[in-house]
């Protein structure tokens, strides 16, 4: 999903009960159900860890995207292991997208096992980068449109972490603010903020204006 920006360096590590042996099953109306809540209130049965191939200030992220836009999160689609958002374009800041709707690819997602004849379900998650809500307005650096996947030629990856930032009532919040403490038992935003803290830019993005925003990520 990340591109060139980062490498996997653990794969669906604490995954629980054996789940990379065994077969996967989809119920679209229980991740539906999940993706309802606005809050991360649902069960977590694997995390995946990344080792980035690089750090990226908020310039240079900026700067190395494609398209950067606001958008507002109007559906979503499990595909494990990607979740597809349907975000609607509302202002474009650079680049130019390839409609007024596009996909956005999501590492992670809702899973049903089968081990044993019992059955287990829950979500994977980026520690850091936890799925995008519906309802959800964000601002993100994109690379793409790419040629491959599930929508080849509309869907897009952002750069994780260092190009996903949560707007509400119109102020702009990094990942180090606007994630939740913990989610089920795995630490969220603690992961964000070894990451990110010390980056030129991030600590700044809590509670700025769009404008202010953009002053930082362009000047």
């Amino acid at each position: 999903m990340l591109d060139a920006f980062s490498v996997r360096s653990l794969f669906l590590i604490a995954l629980l009960l054996g789940f990379v042996s065994a077969s996967l099953y989809f119920s679209r109306s229980a991740f539906l159900l999940a993706e309802s809540s606005s809050e991360y209130d649902f069960k977590v049965i694997g995390v995946i860890l990344y080792s980035y191939a690089r750090a990226y200030t908020l310039k240079e992220a900026y700067w190395n995207a494609d398209l950067v836009i606001l958008g507002e999160i109007v559906w979503s689609e499990n595909g494990y292991p990607c979740l597809y958002h349907r975000v609607k374009v509302i202002r474009v800041f650079k680049g130019e997208p390839v409609s007024d709707v596009i996909i956005v690819e999501q590492e992670g997602g809702w899973v049903r096992i089968n081990r044993n004849g019992e059955y287990l379900e829950g979500w994977v998650i980026v520690p850091e980068d936890p799925p995008m809500r519906v309802g959800e307005q964000v601002i993100l650096f994109l690379k793409g449109p790419h040629k491959w996947g599930r929508y080849p030629n509309l869907q897009y990856s952002y750069m994780g972490v260092f190009g996903r930032f949560r707007v509400i009532d119109g102020k702009v919040y990094s990942a180090m603010y606007f994630l939740p403490d913990k989610i089920d038992r795995f630490k969220s935003r603690m992961w964000a903020v070894l990451i990110l803290k010390g980056l030129e830019g991030y600590e700044e993005v809590n509670g700025i204006t769009i404008e202010e925003f953009l002053n930082l990520v362009k000047n």
